[in-house]
């Protein structure tokens, strides 16, 4: 079964939006929201990629204004990473994007019977709702594992699971979205990487929240969509 992890690939660098930082948290926090599988709801079918969204509670998720979320999915959708179906009172996000960054992992040649006995199908059902309650508790581990791969240090993981663990899935997007420039900053760069502080101590601290000095050799003037 799908866990929800997704990849973020070290190209995203070259990427327009990358040094936006309102831009590019809202892309993520899309695509860590985002189905991974078709749904329904209240009658109406999301399919895999796509995540219902209303700008005001996303706006309070990511501290950001009603104002800066609209602008951000007006450059995204500008570039193509995704379409925005609006109503009345909600939008659905369509990521055009989604497998690049999530993958499926359904394994093939599912089948599905209604020939199963009464308790058998009470029993899968009880299963099912297990899975996926164990999903949703696993979500912010495969997360953190995303956080584990791109951090340049790789001190005290036990203390980082454990912040981790207890951040909001804003927290969470903020600091995903906010690593790469870090990783890229002079200050974490120079002397072989010896002042870049300890996953936990950066979290712990919401190191994520610093204003960070220029990222040596980020896009060189290049774009790209994906």
């Amino acid at each position: 079964m799908n866990r929800g992890f997704i990849h973020l690939w070290r190209k995203i660098t070259e990427w327009e939006w990358y040094n936006d930082t309102i831009t590019k948290c809202v892309f993520i926090h899309l695509l860590l929201t985002a189905n991974h599988k078709k749904k329904l709801w209240r009658g109406i079918t999301i399919e895999r990629g796509e995540v219902i969204i209303g700008r005001k509670n996303m706006a309070k998720e990511l501290s950001f204004s009603e104002m800066q979320i609209r602008t951000a999915l007006k450059k995204l959708k500008s570039t193509n990473e995704l379409t925005i179906k609006t109503t009345n009172k909600y939008s659905i996000v369509k990521l055009l994007n989604y497998e690049l960054h999530h993958p499926s992992n359904q394994p093939l040649n599912q089948q599905v019977t209604n020939k199963q006995p009464t308790n058998n199908q009470q029993i899968t059902t009880t299963k099912n709702e297990k899975n996926e309650k164990n999903e949703k508790n696993t979500q912010k581990k495969d997360h953190f594992d995303t956080f584990w791969e791109m951090y340049p240090r790789k001190t005290g993981r036990k203390s980082a699971l454990s912040r981790w663990k207890r951040m909001s899935k804003a927290e969470c997007c903020a600091a995903l979205a906010a690593l790469p420039s870090h990783v890229a900053s002079k200050q974490w760069v120079k002397d072989g990487g010896e002042f870049i502080p300890h996953p936990a101590t950066w979290l712990n601290q919401n190191r994520w929240e610093d204003e960070i000095d220029t990222p040596i050799n980020l896009l060189g003037g290049k774009s790209l969509t994906f």
